[in-house]
């Protein structure tokens, strides 16, 4: 299964953030993860709304695969 989180920033700074192919609440582990990444950079990222995929979406993520993946270095 493959994993992707995907970030947008808004011209306004607003961000928005999308996790895909996560079971369970990996994802919930995984955005904790990015935010204390954020904080070691001095960027502090407080959520306005969380909306959780139905089963539906969830079952079509599983298994999906993206070429264009790229890895970002967080030091």
């Amino acid at each position: 299964m493959s994993r992707r989180v995907d970030v947008e920033i808004g011209r306004a700074g607003q961000v928005r953030i999308e996790f895909s192919g996560f079971e369970g609440d990996l994802c919930y582990e995984e955005a904790e993860a990015l935010a204390r990444a954020l904080r070691s950079l001095g960027l502090k990222a407080v959520p306005l709304s969380v909306v959780p995929k139905s089963p539906s979406e969830i079952e079509a993520e599983i298994g999906m695969e993206d070429p264009q993946r790229r890895k970002v270095p967080v030091n």
